[in-house]
Parts: C-alpha cells; sequence; structure tokens
C-alpha cells in the first residue's frame, strides 16, 4: 500500500512539474516578439511650427522639412513607426542621425491617401540625436496626426527567464529540505523588505536620481566597449568626452555594470536593463546582512531581522531612491560580508580569509571611494586588534587576504596607476569634506533635498535595543553593544563635530577626495542594523513571529518618506523619462564632464569638432566611427596628416592594411596620423590597451582560478570530514 501511494505522489509532482514547464514555454513562447511603445513621443518631441500639425499650400505653407527632433539616444535594434498623415500627394519620411548611425533603410515615402503607416527600421549602431524628419514634397496639403515607436525588445523574454530561473531555485531549495515551513515564512519577511526597496524598478519609465545622467553614461560606455570587443573595458566611446572616448572605466571600476550593459546589448530597453540592476543590488545587500549575522549571532530571526533594518535603512535607500548612486549602491551590498570577512580574521575562523578577498574585490571593483573607506576601517580594526592577530597567528590570514585581493585587481590597478602617471585630470574630484558635514539635527532629521540622517526605523531599533540590552551578559550581548557604539561613532563622524579641516590640513588635501563625509553612513547602516537585528530580538525571544512582522512594518514606516519623495518626482517627469532619450536633456552637460580626462582637453571644442580634419594630398572614402573604433579607405598622394575625433589616450593604435603606424597627439590632444606618400588602403584605429596591462589580466585570471580551486578544495575536504565523522557515530 506505501508503494502505491509513493507512486501516486510521484505521478503528482511530475504532472506539476509538467504543467509547470508547459507554463513556463507558454510564457516565453508569448514574450518573443514583444515591442516596447513610447506612446509619450506622439509628436511632442518634435518640433513644428505653433499650431494644428497641418500644412497646406492654400494657407501659404510650401514644401520642405516640416520639423527637427526629437533627438533622441537610440540603442542598436529593430524599431517600427506607427505614423498617422493624410495627404493627397507622396512624401517622404527620413531618418538621420547626428553620429552618422546606420540605419536601413534610412528613408520612406508615405503614399498619398495612406493615412496609417508602418515604417519599420534598423539601427545597426547605436546612434546620437536621431531625427525623425517629414518631407513635404508633393501634394497639396499634409496633416499630421500622430506618431508611435516602438522597439522590439527582449525584456519580456528575459522576465519570464529570470522568473523562471527564481522558480527553479526554490524547487530546488524544498526539495533539499532547506525550504521549511518556518523558513519560507522569514522568506516572506525578506522579500517584502526587498520589494519595498525595489519600488523604483517597479515602473514603466525610467526612474531617475541625482546621478542618474552620469551612470547611465557609464554603462553606455560599457556597451560601446564591450562591442568593440574590450574585455575588460577600458575605454568607451558613449556620450561622455563628446565621444571622444572616456576612460571612466578604469577611474571608476563598472564591473557591476556589465549586467545592465549584457542585458541593452541583447536587446533590452535601458528601463528593463536598470530595473534589472536596481531589484539585483537590493536582492544582494539583503542576501550578504542575512549572511553576515546569521555567523555572528547563529539565529535566523536576527539575521532576518538585521536584513530587513539595512535594506530599507535610510541612508541605503538615498542611494537608491534619490542619489541613484549605482557604484556606492553596489558596494553596498556587499558591504556587510567585508565586515564580516574582518569580523573572522580578527576573532572568528581565521580561515574563511578569502570571504575578506572576495568582498573587497567586489568593493573596489563597485566604487572606489567605498573601497578608500573601507580599506580605512580595516587598518583601524586591524591596529585594535593587533595584539590578538600576533598572539593566535591571525596576521598570516590578513597578509594572505590583503596578497590575494591585491593580485585579483591587478588588471584594474596596472591601467589606473598608468594613466594617473601620464597626470590624467582627477582633480575635479576633490570637494572640501569640512563644508560638507552634517549638522547634528541632520542626523535625525532628514535634509530636504535628500536624507542623510539614521531613519526612523534605525532610531527606534537603537532605542528598544538600548532597553533590551541593559542588564544582560553575554557574548551576542558584548557584541551587540560593540556594533551599537561604532555605528554612533561613525555617524558622529559625519558631522562637523569629527575635525574633518584639521584632517585635510594634514593629509594635504587627499581627504577631500572623500567629497562627502556622509558617506561614513553607509557603515552606520550596517553597524546599526547588526545591532538592532540582536537587540529587537532580546525585547521578547519567545515572540519571534511577532517581533519579525514589527520589525518589517518599522522599517516600511521609516521608508515611507523617500517614497513619498519618489512620487513626488514621478509627477514632475513621468513624461520626460518615459521617452527614448534617457539624457538628451543633459547632453552638454554629460559631454562636458572634466573628470578623467588628458590635461589641457577642450571638450567645448572636441563636442563642436566631431569630423576628422584631412590635410592637402590625402583622399579619405568611406569614414565610419562606431565608439572608439575608426575605419577608413585612405589614398596618400604626399605626405599628409589625418586628426582624428578622439583624445589620444595610451593604449589605441593605428594599422594601415594590417601594420601597426605611429600616431601623435595634435591640438586638443586628438590623434593624429602621419601618412607617407603612396599609403593607400584601409585604415584603422582602435584601443587595445598595453602589454604590461595584458600581463596583469593573466595574472588575475590566474589568481582568481586559483582561489575558487581552493575554495572547491576546502569544501570537497568538509564534505569528506563530515562523511567520517558520521560513518564513525
Amino acid at each position: 500500500m506505501k508503494l502505491k501511494k509513493m507512486d501516486k505522489a510521484q505521478m503528482k509532482r511530475r504532472l506539476g512539474l509538467l504543467a509547470a514547464v508547459l507554463v513556463f514555454l507558454w510564457a516565453l513562447w508569448q514574450a518573443f516578439g514583444y515591442t516596447f511603445s513610447w506612446e509619450a513621443l506622439h509628436m511632442n518631441d518634435l518640433a513644428f511650427r505653433p499650431g494644428p500639425k497641418t500644412f497646406s499650400l492654400a494657407a501659404g505653407d510650401q514644401h520642405g522639412t516640416l520639423n527637427h527632433g526629437p533627438y533622441d539616444s537610440l540603442t542598436q535594434g529593430r524599431y517600427r513607426l506607427d505614423l498617422a498623415i493624410d495627404s493627397d500627394g507622396d512624401n517622404t519620411i527620413r531618418i538621420v542621425t547626428g553620429n552618422d548611425a546606420r540605419v536601413e533603410p534610412a528613408q520612406m515615402v508615405i503614399p498619398a491617401h495612406s493615412w496609417t503607416t508602418a515604417y519599420e527600421f534598423e539601427l545597426l549602431d547605436d546612434a546620437d540625436n536621431l531625427e525623425i524628419l517629414i518631407d513635404f514634397e508633393s501634394g497639396s496639403y499634409l496633416a499630421i496626426h500622430g506618431f508611435d515607436l516602438h522597439m522590439a525588445c527582449t525584456d519580456r523574454v528575459w522576465m519570464v527567464l529570470l522568473a523562471g530561473l527564481a522558480a527553479c531555485a526554490l524547487y530546488v531549495l524544498r526539495r533539499r529540505g532547506w525550504l521549511t515551513r518556518e523558513r519560507a515564512r522569514l522568506l516572506l519577511i525578506f522579500a517584502a523588505a526587498v520589494f519595498v526597496a525595489s519600488w523604483p524598478a517597479l515602473r514603466e519609465n525610467l526612474y531617475t536620481g541625482h546621478d542618474s545622467v552620469f551612470h547611465l553614461a557609464r554603462i553606455r560606455n560599457v556597451v560601446s566597449g564591450l562591442r568593440a570587443g574590450q574585455l575588460p573595458v577600458r575605454i568607451g566611446g558613449g556620450p561622455m568626452n563628446a565621444g571622444y572616448g572616456s576612460v571612466v572605466s578604469v577611474f571608476y571600476p563598472d564591473a557591476t555594470l556589465y549586467l545592465p550593459a549584457l542585458l541593452m546589448i541583447s536587446g533590452t530597453t535601458v528601463q528593463f536593463a536598470i530595473s534589472v540592476f536596481l531589484i539585483c543590488a537590493n536582492l544582494a545587500a539583503a542576501v550578504s546582512m542575512y549572511v553576515c549575522a546569521r555567523r555572528i549571532y547563529g539565529d535566523e530571526t536576527v539575521s532576518v531581522c538585521a536584513s530587513v533594518f539595512y535594506v530599507l535603512a535610510t541612508y541605503r535607500l538615498t542611494d537608491v531612491y534619490t542619489r541613484a548612486a549605482f557604484g556606492e549602491m553596489a558596494a553596498m551590498a556587499v558591504l556587510p560580508l567585508f565586515v564580516l570577512g574582518l569580523w573572522e580574521i580578527l576573532v572568528g575562523d581565521k580561515n574563511r580569509w578569502l570571504l575578506l578577498t572576495f568582498s573587497a574585490t567586489a568593493i573596489f571593483q563597485s566604487h572606489i571611494l567605498s573601497t578608500v573607506l573601507c580599506a580605512v576601517c580595516a587598518v583601524l580594526a586591524c591596529a585594535l586588534g593587533a595584539r590578538r592577530l600576533v598572539r593566535d597567528g591571525r596576521w598570516t590570514a590578513l597578509a594572505k587576504a590583503a596578497l590575494a585581493t591585491l593580485l585579483l585587481n591587478l588588471f584594474t590597478l596596472v591601467p589606473l596607476l598608468t594613466y594617473m602617471a601620464e597626470g590624467i585630470e582627477t582633480g575635479v574630484l576633490q570637494m572640501q569634506c569640512a563644508s560638507n558635514t552634517n549638522e547634528v539635527v541632520e542626523l535625525f532629521v532628514s535634509d530636504v533635498t535628500f536624507a542623510r540622517d539614521i531613519g526612523l526605523a534605525l532610531l527606534l531599533g537603537v532605542v528598544l535595543s538600548v532597553y533590551a540590552l541593559c542588564g544582560r551578559r553575554g557574548g551576542k550581548e558584548k557584541t551587540a553593544w560593540f556594533f551599537l557604539l561604532l555605528g554612533v561613532l561613525t555617524a558622529v563622524m559625519t558631522t562637523d563635530y569629527f575635525p574633518w579641516a584639521w584632517l585635510d590640513e594634514k593629509t594635504r588635501g587627499a581627504s577631500d577626495y572623500l567629497q562627502f563625509p556622509w558617506r561614513l553612513m553607509m557603515f552606520t547602516d550596517v553597524f546599526l542594523a547588526l545591532a538592532c537585528g540582536y537587540g529587537v530580538l532580546c525585547l521578547a525571544p519567545e515572540r519571534k513571529d511577532i517581533l519579525r512582522v514589527l520589525v518589517l512594518l518599522m522599517c516600511i514606516a521609516g521608508a515611507f518618506e523617500q517614497l513619498s519623495w519618489l512620487s513626488m518626482t514621478d509627477a514632475s517627469r513621468a513624461d520626460d523619462w518615459k521617452t527614448l532619450d534617457y539624457w538628451k536633456t543633459n547632453e552638454e552637460r554629460i559631454a562636458s564632464y572634466y573628470e578623467y580626462t588628458i590635461p589641457d582637453s577642450d571638450l567645448s571644442a572636441a563636442l563642436a569638432q566631431q569630423e576628422p580634419v584631412v590635410s592637402d594630398g590625402i583622399v579619405m572614402e568611406d569614414y565610419r566611427k562606431s565608439g572608439t573604433q575608426i575605419t577608413a579607405q585612405v589614398d596618400a598622394q604626399t605626405d599628409a596628416q589625418i586628426v582624428f575625433p578622439l583624445f589620444g589616450y595610451t593604449g589605441y593604435r593605428a594599422a594601415l592594411n594590417g601594420s601597426e603606424l605611429h600616431w601623435t597627439r595634435a591640438e586638443n590632444n586628438r590623434i593624429k596620423v602621419d601618412l607617407p606618400a603612396g599609403a593607400q588602403g584601409e585604415l584603422e584605429i582602435r584601443f587595445v590597451g598595453r602589454a604590461s596591462w595584458h600581463i596583469a589580466e593573466a595574472v588575475s585570471l590566474c589568481t582568481l582560478l586559483g582561489l575558487l580551486g581552493l575554495c572547491l578544495y576546502r569544501r570537497r575536504r568538509t564534505r569528506a570530514a563530515g562523511a567520517r565523522k558520521s560513518l564513525q557515530m
């Protein structure tokens, strides 16, 4: 009888799995062919004469081009333009771009009396300043009633695939016995916090904050570099530096931006790519804090509460909602693991030094300023624990972690040091820390512009934790008090009570690269979340279910301020950021960032000079510039030169028919190639880097493979030891 029941149970599971697979395949099939529509475009971004969009010869209008705009920036892909135009003659629609991107077809005839027409075209290159031009060429009148642009995108395909992966992960955890009912309840609390933190991603239009234009331009640089065959990306041909090439990827590591960049390359809209990035950052922050608290306290309820406190902490939400600080947001996603890595080396299991290596690497590859703060934190922690490091032989684990981190990041450090030695401009990044501190009151009350306070939820958590921990003695209680004091200390350091002016004087201005002392709130969020996660539990250890829900509700209430700011900006930006161009209104601003430029570069002149300058004696044809790659057919009748619209950063290679040519910097640091008389064939300029960089890349790759091999070896050894122990029992 038991066997029959087992067979029925297996049959039900298999039928359920089959049904789930069929639903998944059906959803995937439906997702293909999905198009994203910019209905907000219509004619709002096309500049016509005032009044109705009807042109008539009888009213005094003349034949010719009727409009300009919308000056949008579109990625490669297929598009469909739905037109509602009435005319008694044949007329033309033309697609032109500011960067001569390839468009197939570039124009289409609108037959007389057609009324509605669907115009399909493909962009073979990323297009800047795209215009949809209407040429009134024949007939006595032309009436324009509407424009709708649709992009053939893979948003829904990726959505179905990611949902399928999540379902598979939950199924595997359930089958292996990890996902019990108790853990399922914890997971719901966990998921609710991530959902609230990810609210900006759950919208159709692209959400933007203070730094959105800058970071979206960084993503476009990564897209440009990847399409040019760079891996890792060193220089991109996006909107930064007026399209002359930007090395922002070297000075501002962007490993975490490869995810949205690859999604955009695969055909998603920028809205979807950024949404996935935000959700992943919030999910990673929640998981890393859960792992950190679970290891330190050994209790799942404490871990979930600490995770909720951290994910919905005010300053972290400010990075997500208000500042759109993608770099710092990504660094904060793994910051708890860095704290745990230090804890392991100083007081935990020193053999877990790999955690410090990988977490430090993740932070460095996300945000260098956060890396500097973490390095200072590590130095101070090791100085305080120097006695234990020497006495227990823990200094060897610390040395291993430091050396492994150095080798793992050598592929980024070598190009960075190369460009710094060449004097690439970074001084514009310095801001006086002493003039950007928090007022003490701002630790408790949010600023009108954006929140830099501790936040209502963490403040309540601190009060409740102090009440619960008073009079308690024990190892975990001491740990909670320690993190509580660290959180208060780092919060005070963001104010003018800390001698920032003195520090600036002693470091000769180096501390000004930190820019804003309130960046230390990222550590405040980590430390207070770890303290409050355990402290709140001490209020009523036997009522864990109620405490978890109360912590979640308390943190959601604390997040309402950020949500209200989000709804306020929605009202003012809903139309602007549903349109195609996600940096059109800031084109000149993003093109004029002077960070990481060659000294004495003039970005205004670069913006105005987008074509090569060819001297007499050279015939150049089929000139194409795609990002930082240039190709052209040249025929030099005499010794002559060509100056190209690319800044001459170290790492470019010029070649004629595959043979390398020497290049120098011309006026405004542009690349100048000298051609001897008789030179003929294909000229190519592309970024290839330097030999020392490739050696560093090989060292970092070998280090990564070695560390991963060490992880696998340790895991197998642990499993073997566990198996032997179970056999002995």
